[in-house]
């Protein structure tokens, strides 16, 4: 069981593996079906081509034996009269009725130098040549040699005809002329028809396939990247772990250092020794610390209180107590908003602690020198509401926009690179999402999206 999901994963994560499958199970497919949907649309054209023929002969060879010999010259004049003009008549009523009981497009009586005797619909005279049986000559010809048989399927003007040739005898059996019947082949219309619709289906069928095709390879990138994230918060929570417990230990030692430096330098202060190393320890101390303190909050994965309060007078509390710590340093802290009041559901602690975080980074960009900005807006996405939020600066912008929220990544010297990690823990708490960016002009801009 163990092998079978082994080999699952390993094919899973394969993505490129998979897609080559399916695009060569979709083709197959593809290909599959259309050699079958011509095969059977041809093979009803054959037996539909074969039936018609065989019905054309027959109607052809009936309407030919029901002409009475009687009437028939044994003798054809060159005015091509082969009817006495008492037997015309009869003879045309007769075929007429012929043609409306066989549903025939037409109907023709020619003799043997192509010359119409009688015609249904009238679009030849008596006598006249019938043009266009040039083309099918051969049949006309085996006809006249006592054959009965019917041409291939053709096309005109997008219709499809099918004609049969049925020779027509004297009273003593000599071959005079031809019956010539023509039927539409409109349920070769619906084969087309229907043809077509196999066609757009077949190209729908591979439109599924190909979305399909599309949306596995998204799924299984979006799962190969949910793997990569996953075994990348494991290691961070073991690394977390470790930092904690690793923190722990560091704390109470840190604490021996920074009160055995700080009695020292009393006891330097009180022999009137000066000694400027003796400052560094507890500075460094206090730094070490910090640093702790972030593996903690990082590792912890702390639990928000959320609840509904006013996120405008959290900003605002936020930005006072910076303006107060700025006032030593030659940096301007703004805040823009046209909002009085912004019932937000929040944790007050959480912004106030990501706010801090990146007003102190933008100031350390800006070595103390220009002008932060924090805005608040609300604006909508996709019917959802939610609070925007931007902290810019005036300082150098971000090197790697991308990696900036990484754990551990940082391009300061001193930093621990979780700053901006926790600060991205606490929004996605928040049903949030940070991202970061340059602006145009220069200087750093962060964007934080909040659920109303």
């Amino acid at each position: 069981m163990k092998n079978a999901q082994t080999l699952l994963k390993s094919y899973l994560t394969n993505k490129w593996t998979i897609i080559s499958a399916l695009s060569i199970i979709t083709l197959f497919i593809v290909v599959s079906n259309l050699f079958i949907n011509r095969s059977f649309v041809n093979k009803i054209r054959q037996i539909s081509d074969e039936e018609l023929g065989k019905r054309l002969c027959l109607v052809g060879s009936k309407i030919a034996e029901s002409i009475e010999y009687d009437i028939i010259l044994e003798n054809i004049p060159s005015s091509f009269e082969f009817y006495l003009p008492s037997d015309l008549t009869f003879l045309n009523s007769h075929l007429e009725t012929e043609q409306k009981e066989a549903n025939l497009q037409a109907l023709f009586i020619v003799d043997r130098q192509f010359h119409t005797v009688v015609a249904f619909p009238a679009v030849y005279q008596h006598g006249e040549r019938v043009t266009h049986l040039t083309g099918d000559s051969l049949y006309f010809r085996k006809a006249l040699q006592d054959s009965i048989l019917s041409s291939k399927l053709y096309e005109v003007s997008g219709n499809y005809f099918k004609t049969a040739y049925a020779p027509l005898k004297n009273d003593i059996g000599t071959v005079i002329g031809v019956v010539i019947v023509e039927a539409s082949a409109k349920h070769f219309n619906t084969i087309r028809g229907f043809q077509n619709y196999m066609n757009w289906g077949l190209t729908i069928t591979f439109s599924l396939f190909f979305l399909a095709i599309v949306f596995i390879y998204w799924i299984v990138t979006q799962f190969t990247q949910l793997q990569i994230s996953a075994q990348r918060n494991q290691r961070l929570a073991s690394m977390g772990q470790m930092a904690a417990t690793v923190a722990h230990e560091i704390r109470n030692p840190l604490g021996i250092i920074k009160s055995t430096a700080e009695v020292i330098k009393a006891r330097h202060k009180k022999n009137n020794i000066a000694d400027d190393l003796i400052d560094f320890i507890p500075a460094e101390v206090d730094r070490l610390n910090r640093l702790i303190t972030d593996f903690l909050t990082f590792a912890r994965d702390r639990e928000l209180k959320l609840v509904k309060a006013d996120f405008i007078a959290t900003v605002y509390s936020v930005v006072k107590e910076l303006q107060h710590d700025f006032t030593s340093a030659a940096i301007q802290i703004e805040i823009n908003s046209e909002f009085n009041e912004l019932i937000v559901t929040h944790d007050s602690d959480g912004i106030k602690q990501i706010l801090i975080n990146l007003a102190q980074n933008a100031a350390q960009a800006m070595e103390n020198t220009g002008i932060i900005t924090v805005s608040i807006n609300v604006i909508s996405s996709w019917s959802k509401r939610f609070v925007q939020v931007e902290i810019s600066d005036t300082g150098p912008g971000i090197i790697e926009p991308e990696k900036i929220f990484e754990p551990f990544f940082t391009t300061k010297t001193n930093g621990s690179g979780l700053g901006l990690a926790v600060t991205q823990q606490i929004i996605v708490k928040h049903g949030g999402k940070i991202s970061a960016s340059n602006k145009p002009g220069g200087g750093a801009v962060f964007q934080i999206l909040i659920p109303v």
